[in-house]
């Protein structure tokens, strides 16, 4: 199973698989936590490319792991997961995850936190329509 991840838990899936006897290909995760970035470069087996930005990451980015520019893998994923919205609304990281999407056609898609990724309230109110 080929596996990428974006923004938060992604060493969750990955691990999760690896407990269900399913063996599973983590091509990159994105985190911009630095205390995240360590854990996930600091497991037996890391992603294979770890990035610290999903915004203009198509382009290529600085891998943590292999401490070098890498472009994007050009392998269509399994399974996609993006938590585009958990660092507070940022519509980019949204766009950046629909591009990715657009681009590489993940058989299966998770998309976690959507109401935050395109909330504009500060103080994380719900619009009341």
């Amino acid at each position: 199973l080929i596996v990428a991840t974006d923004c938060g838990g992604g060493i969750g899936p990955p691990s999760a698989l690896v407990e269900l006897g399913v063996k599973c290909r983590h091509i990159f995760a994105c985190e911009s936590d630095p205390s995240s970035q360590q854990l996930l470069s600091s497991q037996a087996e890391p992603p294979e490319r770890l990035f610290g930005s999903m915004i203009g990451r198509d382009r290529g980015c600085f891998c943590l792991v292999s401490g070098r520019w890498m472009p994007m893998p050009h392998e269509q994923p399994d399974l996609y997961i993006s938590n585009a919205g958990v660092h507070g609304p940022n519509p980019d990281r949204f766009l950046a995850a629909v591009k990715y999407i657009m681009e590489h056609q993940p058989h299966l898609v998770i998309l976690e936190d959507l109401v935050v990724a395109g909330r504009e309230d500060p103080n994380w109110n719900l619009h009341t329509d």
